[in-house]
């Protein structure tokens, strides 16, 4: 019994320095934030590069005519290539054929292949392939909608240094009002963007490609060895590698692209899955080459960037840890020091909301943080469970495959089947609160109500799909 306990104490403690260890990276990427400095710019030449703009689709019924109308207001003064790389099933390609009958344009071009190799990578690299002409490519999603003037904002900062590989803008939200599960997408995403992405931008450290409403530097792909389908995570993994190999990547927040968030759970449980695994991926492939080759502030953000999805293991850990724990410290008089000891890992949970409340400022958002920065919580602990076993397949690799984002309201039906574990996660907390009542151990009950809210919350989205 005292060996089991000494266990449960030690797991708790490693998964709150890991906890503290990411609010100390997150603490310099405020600092950085707030001091952002102006993006590089240079003009572009009279006949501006040859440009690809690759539009990467499957089963896209519901977007891909409005993704097409705004790609063909794109501006562009050069050369220009657009390809609709189609892997779709569904009627995707009888739309994609009339809306070019009714533009034609000699400059398009609609690429199906025979099955789904690589997938997204896959395709990319397909159409690189079929346009060796290409010096610059630029790549959007099917549920962006990109204005008019993005490639020559893009591509001002990204001709201003021959050493970027690419740049990055950032993404707006088109329904970010549409329910409370969009205005927690658009409260994360505005994080990682004004905060996270700026902060390593600035640094010279880790800012990566996020896959779409992007423009990279062919000669780059190409030196980082290409894309690569080995991972979920098919634009991270080509951004650590670009920086490898001495390439730099710039975040632009003043160049945005809008797209539609998922607004079935279904939909946005996928995307996390993909991402998160994906991620963990790109950390198993590249940690021990980062830790070989980086030094100082760029090993350390550059760990930081590998590991983020990762944190969701140990803060799973921590919290399940937790109710025993209650029962531990009043089952026995030895252990009494463990729960007010663990009360400094709440600095992580500070700094986090620091972070939040950086982005909210620097973005002007209307409305009240607390509410908002109180559903992004809620959400993320009732998510725990998801992401830290996405992390686990991601690590060992098996991840599954590549699971595209329903876009349109459309639904995932597969991102129903964990919702009994969501509720067996929300009844666990539920008794974490009674024996605390029980047991006069008070400091932990906000955090079990909110992980009992949190995943009671997502059960109740995932049963609705």
């Amino acid at each position: 019994m005292m060996s089991l306990a000494m266990v449960l104490v030690g797991v708790y403690f490693l998964s709150g320095m890991a906890l503290l260890l990411q609010g100390a990276l997150q603490v310099s990427l405020i600092r950085s934030a707030r001091r952002a400095v102006p993006t590089p710019e240079s003009d572009l030449p009279e006949v501006p590069p040859h440009l690809l703009v690759q539009l990467p689709l499957y089963n896209e019924e519901a977007v891909v005519t409005r993704l097409l109308d705004a790609v063909a207001r794109l501006e562009w003064d050069g050369p220009l290539t657009v390809q609709i790389l189609d892997d779709s099933t569904d009627s995707t390609p009888d739309q994609v054929r009339q809306w070019l009958a009714d533009h034609p344009a000699e400059h398009w071009h609609h690429l199906r292949r025979a099955n789904r190799a690589g997938f997204k990578a896959g395709a990319l690299k397909a159409g690189l392939d079929a346009a060796p002409e290409a010096e610059w490519v630029a790549i959007f999603d099917a549920d962006f909608v990109p204005p008019s003037d993005f490639l020559k904002r893009a591509g001002k900062a990204l001709n201003a240094d021959p050493q970027l590989a690419a740049v990055q803008g950032r993404w707006a939200h088109l329904n970010a009002g549409e329910s409370a599960l969009t205005r927690v997408q658009a409260f994360n995403l505005d994080a990682h963007f004004t905060v996270e992405q700026q902060a390593r931008s600035d640094m010279g450290g880790w800012a990566a490609f996020n896959g779409t409403a992007g423009l990279w530097r062919r000669a780059a792909i190409a030196d980082a060895g290409g894309w690569c389908a080995d991972t979920l995570a098919e634009d991270l993994d080509l951004s650590v590698r670009a920086h490898f190999k001495g390439w730099g990547i710039r975040y632009l927040d003043h160049v945005e692209a809008p797209a539609e968030l998922p607004t079935a759970f279904s939909a946005y449980a996928s995307q996390q899955h993909r991402w998160t695994s994906g991620g963990a991926g790109c950390a198993r492939k590249h940690a021990q080459t980062l830790l070989a080759e980086a030094r100082g502030q760029r090993r350390r953000q550059g760990l930081g960037q590998l590991f983020s999805s990762s944190i969701h293991v140990p803060v799973w850990v921590m919290t399940t840890a937790s109710v025993p724990l209650v029962a531990l410290e009043s089952t026995t008089g030895g252990f009494g020091w463990v729960l007010p000891t663990g009360a400094v890992f709440a600095a992580a949970l500070v700094v986090l909301v620091a972070l939040y409340f950086e982005a909210h400022r620097r973005r002007g958002r209307q409305g009240a943080f607390a509410p908002r920065m109180l559903s992004m919580l809620l959400l993320g602990t009732g998510m725990t469970w998801r992401n830290a076993r996405a992390v686990w397949l991601g690590w060992v690799g098996r991840p599954g495959g590549f699971v595209r984002t329903p876009k349109g309201g459309a639904v995932d039906r597969t991102g129903r089947r964990s919702w009994p574990a969501e509720i067996g996660w929300a009844l666990y907390f539920t008794g974490g609160l009674a024996l605390g009542a029980c047991t006069g151990e008070w400091g932990l009950m906000p955090y079990h109500a909110l992980l009992a809210g949190g995943y009671g919350w997502v059960a109740a989205m995932a049963v609705r799909g």
